[in-house]
C-alpha cells in the first residue's frame, strides 16, 4: 500500500504552472460545517466536475496558516475501508489519522477525491478482488482488466485548492 502522502511543500511558481493545465470545469456547489470526532470545526466543500458529474469533498479542518503554505492530504474515495472498515486495506485508518493529524497541526484540507479503486471505480475494483482472491496483487488484477497500475487524475485536486483560495501547499 501506498504510505500517507499528507504535506507537501510546493512553490507557488509549481503550483501555478500546474493550475494553466488543468481542466477549469470543476464547480463548487455547496457547503457545510460537519462536526466529526477529531475536527468538530470541520467544514465541507463539495464541488462537481462537468465531466462524468463526480463529486469530490474538500474538508476544512480547523484555522490553518495560510502564509506558511497549507497542510494537505489527498484521499481517494475507498468505500469498502473508510465506512466498512475492509481488511483488504488501511485507506479508513489512514483517513482517520489525517483528519486527526491536521486538527493537531492547527488546520488544513483533506481532499476527499471521487476515485475509488485507484480511479477504476467500484465494479471494476471489485473484478480486481476476485482476481486478487486468485492470487494476483493489485497491479497485477488491474493490468489484467486493461487498466493501468493507477488511473487516478489529481488535477481537481489542484483545482479545488485554487478555488478555495489556496495557493501554497
Amino acid at each position: 500500500m501506498v504510505a500517507c502522502r499528507a504535506l507537501h511543500a510546493v512553490t507557488r511558481k509549481g503550483l501555478t504552472r500546474l493550475f494553466e493545465s488543468l481542466d477549469e470545469s470543476v464547480v463548487k456547489i455547496s457547503e457545510a460545517h460537519i462536526p466529526l470526532a477529531d475536527a468538530p470545526d470541520a467544514r465541507f466543500v463539495c464541488f462537481r466536475t462537468a465531466v462524468a458529474c463526480r463529486e469530490h469533498l474538500a474538508i476544512l479542518i480547523g484555522t490553518p496558516d495560510c502564509s506558511a503554505g497549507v497542510p494537505v492530504r489527498l484521499h481517494s474515495a475507498c468505500l469498502t475501508g473508510d465506512v466498512f472498515g475492509s481488511l483488504r486495506c488501511d485507506c479508513g485508518d489512514q483517513l482517520r489519522q489525517s483528519i486527526a493529524s491536521l486538527q493537531a497541526l492547527g488546520g488544513g484540507v483533506l481532499l476527499y477525491l471521487a476515485q475509488e479503486g485507484r480511479g477504476i471505480g467500484m465494479a471494476n475494483k471489485l473484478r480486481a478482488y476476485s482476481l486478487q482472491d486468485r492470487g494476483r496483487d493489485t497491479i497485477d488484477a488491474d493490468l489484467q482488466l486493461g487498466f493501468s497500475p493507477d488511473e487516478r487524475q489529481y488535477g481537481i485536486a489542484a483545482t479545488m485548492l485554487r478555488s478555495l483560495g489556496y495557493d501554497r501547499i
